[in-house]
């Protein structure tokens, strides 16, 4: 990622975009080395304010832009699913009604994202956002890179912290029931948050679950 974007501060991973920042609009990422294909990944964000999200299963452009899916973290528009980037057709595979619940800003927010072949689960603090199978063939991604994005359009500050990632094994067919969406959870103070991994019944047995070792950043 652009050094001038990302830095580590107080055990948080902080990113801070704008124009004056990097001498132009657009979006910057931090990328993670690894390649992913079935996976699923559990973070807290804190937006302040501007334009955020989740790129997976990607592809890293020059100036650290991407191009893959996303999770949108945007003010409404929060756990919409996204295929967008540079050399790809906009696809929107999920947009919410701006009426449903958002992330609170200002605030941490625990997000969860399932990508197990082509069905995607996004979570937004507990509640299923979505739970899209992408049944395109010929746009669908099945694998590639993880990568947080910072969009300097706007003053963009963001924070994460407790992102954990692990594999799921490809030949463990998902549950075919629905996941129910849980309660959000109480409000904590930001210092003393614990994320709770909502309740779930589209996870493989943890048998089948071929855990990544540490923490991602």
């Amino acid at each position: 990622g652009d050094p001038r974007v990302w830095s580590v501060k107080e055990g948080l991973l902080v990113g801070h975009a704008n124009k004056q920042i990097l001498g132009e609009a657009g979006s910057t990422h931090l990328f993670w080395k690894g390649n992913l294909d079935d996976f699923e990944l559990d973070l807290v964000f804190k937006l302040e304010r501007g334009n955020s999200g989740i790129f997976y299963r990607c592809k890293q452009l020059p100036k650290w832009d991407a191009a893959g899916y996303q999770f949108d973290i945007y003010k409404n528009c929060t756990g919409n699913l996204l295929d967008v980037g540079q050399g790809r057709e906009r696809r929107d595979l999920f947009r919410r009604s701006r009426a449903r619940l958002s992330h609170t800003r200002k605030d941490w927010n625990h997000l969860t994202i399932i990508a197990h072949g082509n069905r995607i689960i996004h979570r937004l603090n507990g509640h299923t956002m979505c739970d899209v199978v992408d049944k395109d063939k010929s746009r669908g991604l099945t694998s590639g890179l993880l990568a947080l994005e910072c969009q300097a359009d706007s003053d963009t500050p963001i924070a994460f912290k407790w992102i954990h990632l692990k594999a799921l094994a490809t030949d463990a067919p998902p549950s075919p029931a629905t996941p129910t969406a849980a309660p959000a959870p109480a409000p904590v103070a930001p210092g003393n948050i614990t994320p709770e991994k909502p309740a779930s019944n589209t996870e493989p047995p943890p048998s089948q679950i071929a855990p990544i070792a540490g923490m991602v950043w």
